[in-house]
């Protein structure tokens, strides 16, 4: 099976309170059933919300496994 990894990044630095608000309104758009379906469902695609910290975390053991 293979992994298909999409993300949206923001530059180091950026202040927790934009990417917080960015995150919000990312989630209130996947929190839309429809959405959700004709987005991502239909091309048997299966979102993962992670939080930043989350997300780094797979990112630093995915890199370490590749390595």
């Amino acid at each position: 099976m293979a992994i298909r990894t999409v993300a949206i990044v923001a530059p180091a630095g950026t202040p927790k309170a934009i990417t917080e608000r960015v995150r919000k309104g990312i989630i209130a758009i996947a929190s839309e059933p429809d959405f959700m379906k004709r987005r991502f469902h239909d091309r048997g695609l299966e979102p993962v919300l992670n939080t930043p910290d989350e997300f780094r975390d797979y990112l630093l053991k995915d890199i370490a496994f590749q390595a």
